[in-house]
């Protein structure tokens, strides 16, 4: 029995007898747009630490066109996990007259809520995008602390190996991702906290004069957020922008970044330029290049390469 049915179990025996202590559960919530290989990484990866998964997709892109709900058409390749997971569908939007794409992305977000019905006090969640897997050894580490926690990830773009190199000496690029909060010290909108872990990756801004300005800056948002940033570093990995040119160009038209949806960002020769060249498909300031997997990838990867072949690339020698 999981601890799910145990704890479902306890609260049928024990109705009406709130002192009873009951077992602190783990909430991996994410947004999901199409990324079924990822979503199958991730389900096997964090399943031994994760007792109920809140995956929420909606019936819009970010940019508002309809879209296919991909895991509800797919959800017999995750059988195995279906009792685990709770699938919310946005089909119901906020007035949005100014046709803003972030009003969209965070109202997909926020509905992470809907999933946490049975959450309480004591049981952590996290919030991720799918493509934001924390690593299942920071998670068990990162459950026992206090205050907001913020998971620094290794970015990849284009392929699993293609790992952000852009840090001094080609060093690894760590993004914030994944973020863990207590269940009863839930008092916003999920939005806000990734808000908030968004706004603290400027402690590690490259340049040092923007981590002085910034450090001064941040202890002032500390303190208008209420929340203490607690930094898990090595906390898993960010694979972005996966499948080929046409899953890239179709991401740019659904995100919120509207501002990348032109034709020079989507014409096919410069992103596959720029993928070749380890360059950012966005002209960002950001260096890639392929590296052979080994045990710092999540272990499902590794074990099941051949399951993910096509998002695997060939390292130079």
């Amino acid at each position: 029995m999981d601890r799910w049915r145990m704890r479902s179990a306890a609260l049928s025996f024990v109705a009406g007898h709130t002192a009873f202590p009951l077992i602190a559960m783990i909430y991996d919530c994410f947004t999901f747009f199409n990324e079924l290989d990822l979503l199958e990484l991730r389900l096997n990866e964090l399943d031994p630490v994760v007792d109920r998964f809140v995956l929420v997709e909606a019936t819009l892109t970010h940019q508002g066109k309809p879209k296919p709900l991909h895991f509800a058409e797919n959800k017999d390749r995750y059988a195995a996990f279906r009792h685990k997971i709770e699938h919310v569908v946005v089909d119901r939007y906020p007035a949005n007259n100014g046709n803003d794409a972030w009003v969209y992305e965070k109202h997909q977000r926020n509905a992470i809520a809907q999933g946490l019905h049975n959450a309480g006090p004591g049981d952590q969640v996290m919030i991720s995008d799918v493509d934001e897997i924390p690593h299942p050894r920071k998670v068990s580490e990162a459950a026992a602390m206090k205050g907001v926690r913020i998971f620094r990830q290794r970015m990849f773009y284009y392929y699993l190996n293609c790992l952000n190199a852009s840090e001094a000496g080609g060093g690894a690029y760590a993004w914030n991702g994944t973020v863990m909060v207590d269940a009863g010290d839930i008092r916003d909108p999920i939005q806000r906290y990734r808000d908030f872990s968004m706004l603290m990756a400027n402690y590690f801004h490259r340049k040092l004069t923007h981590r002085v300005y910034w450090n001064l800056r941040l202890a002032q948002e500390r303190v208008r957020y209420g929340w203490k940033p607690v930094f898990i570093n090595d906390g898993g990995w960010h694979f972005s922008y996966l499948g080929g040119v046409d899953r890239i160009i179709e991401k740019i038209e659904a995100f919120a970044h509207t501002e990348y949806n032109s034709a020079n960002y989507k014409d096919r020769a410069r992103i596959e330029a720029a993928i070749a060249n380890g360059e950012d498909i966005f002209g960002r300031d950001f260096k890639y290049r392929f590296v052979p997997l080994d045990g710092n990838w999540p272990r499902y990867l590794v074990d099941h390469q051949e399951r993910f072949v096509k998002h695997i690339g060939a390292v130079k020698q």
